[in-house]
């Protein structure tokens, strides 16, 4: 849903215009933002919590070079969901039949993981490799 939208339907649920509708929805914004950027929690009752929390500062790699990188801390949004969001996206609507024919299970299932290509030599292949190659088998 894009913001337009999102002011469209608080103007149809308010019976108001799309103006004060759109001011609300920026007001109510900008509170949640200022409110936690000075680090309080913001808790909207039947949506959720919105919260900042620290992540700690921590080594990474540059996936191009392979180089050490110092990961700087940061402040990071977290959103927990409210018992009447989770209880309406968790409903239980029933699955449609299924056309496709059962699948069989193998004896021994092998699971591969990484590429399985030509340039791994195939699924045959990884399965034969030993562990700690391009492509190992599962683990």
């Amino acid at each position: 849903m894009t913001e337009a939208e999102l002011i469209k339907k608080m103007a149809e649920a308010t019976e108001s215009t799309r103006a004060k509708a759109g001011r609300a929805v920026k007001a109510m914004a900008d509170v949640i933002v200022d409110a936690i950027a000075a680090g309080e929690v913001v808790r909207v009752p039947g949506l959720g919590s919105f919260a900042p929390t620290m992540r700690r500062p921590r080594r990474g790699r540059n996936p191009q070079t392979g180089a050490s990188i110092n990961i700087p801390a940061r402040t990071a949004l977290r959103f927990r969901a409210g018992k009447a969001v989770t209880d309406t996206l968790n409903r239980s609507i029933p699955a449609a039949p299924s056309r496709e024919a059962p699948i069989r299970s193998l004896a021994h299932p092998v699971k591969v993981i990484g590429h399985s290509g030509s340039r791994c030599g195939g699924k045959a292949a990884a399965r034969r490799r030993r562990p700690g190659g391009h492509c190992r088998p599962g683990r």
